[in-house]
């Protein structure tokens, strides 16, 4: 179909939504980003049929342009699928509409040998929303970590997943989420560094669903990360929380009193010597000596810097 004007700039604002919400929550050894070391494409195998089947909108929103995951990275400039993998899944995700493709029947050896990396997609939707990964996931997970040292994993769902053990095997993770329309290429941007990560948790991430089930089930002062501040939960991710390639301090941190208002400011340095980074300072706020129960802590203020340039401070 041609394209509107309204619907090519709708389409630059999802794309800057989609690659603005997507969290790094690992990174190790390097894994991300990933980049060529000469002039050719660096070889990926992609594992999981979600790389096709892309959860990108709810279920009953139609979409006049959806990217998928593998349809973002064969469109990348950095970044080579291995064909035959790709075939293999588009073909499987065309007469099965559901299911996971058969992966046991798949060398590792063979695909580590052709291939510099790999990644591994979890898909989820709204209407079959499970925060486990199941058994035949965790396998899979498990002899790709085997073939491949540089393994990333990536969580299309719509929210928590019980990751702890998945997460320890890779070696970097990140947080899709439902991205929308352009969320494979967005995605695409991020992995391989044309993008630098600005997104953070809108929730905290348990280590154990029981825990993520039993705080959803409390209301009123105690929601959401309120609820594991306060009680002492063991957590595997912060609410708040959200890597990026560079680095990046605190500095400069000051308090003070105007009139009624407590007034905050901090500076940040970008410290790194190669990647731009935007961060969020967070504001929390405790109130312990009332006479009414309070949360441990409350946000109570954010504000996001600019996208500084190594060396630059805000």
């Amino acid at each position: 179909m041609e394209f509107s004007p309204r619907m090519k700039r709708n389409m630059l604002t999802a794309h800057a939504a989609a690659v603005g919400s997507m969290v790094l929550l690992k990174n190790v050894n390097q894994t991300l980003p990933l980049r060529p070391a000469g002039s050719e494409p660096l070889p990926v195998a992609v594992f999981g049929t979600g790389q096709v089947r892309t959860v990108l909108a709810c279920p009953d929103f139609s979409l006049y342009r959806g990217v998928s995951i593998l349809d973002g990275l064969t469109a990348s400039p950095l970044v080579k699928p291995d064909p035959l993998l790709a075939h293999k899944y588009r073909a499987w995700a065309l007469s099965h509409p559901t299911g996971e493709y058969p992966w046991r029947g798949l060398s590792m050896e063979e695909l580590s040998e052709e291939n510099a990396a790999a990644i591994v997609v979890l898909s989820r939707d709204e209407d079959a929303y499970d925060p486990i990964v199941n058994n035949d996931e965790l396998a899979m997970i498990e002899a790709v970590t085997r073939a491949f040292p540089r393994t990333v994993l990536i969580l299309n769902t719509p929210g928590y997943m019980e990751v702890s053990q998945a997460a320890a095997l890779c070696s970097a993770v990140v947080y899709m989420g439902i991205p929308g329309q352009e969320g494979g290429a967005a995605l695409s941007e991020l992995l391989t560094g044309e993008a630098v990560f600005l997104g953070h948790l809108n929730q905290s991430w348990p280590r154990r669903r029981a825990d993520f089930i039993q705080a959803n089930q409390v209301l009123d002062i105690y929601a959401g990360y309120r609820y594991f501040d306060t009680f002492g939960t063991e957590l595997l991710y912060d609410f708040g929380y959200g890597l990026t390639y560079g680095a990046a301090e605190l500095a400069a941190v000051a308090v003070a009193v105007d009139g009624k208002d407590l007034v905050v400011s901090a500076q940040v340095v970008n410290t790194g010597d190669t990647w731009p980074v935007s961060q969020v300072v967070q504001v929390y706020v405790s109130r312990p000596a009332g006479k009414l129960p309070q949360p441990k802590y409350t946000l109570c203020g954010f504000a996001r810097t600019a996208l500084l340039e190594p060396g630059r401070a805000e």
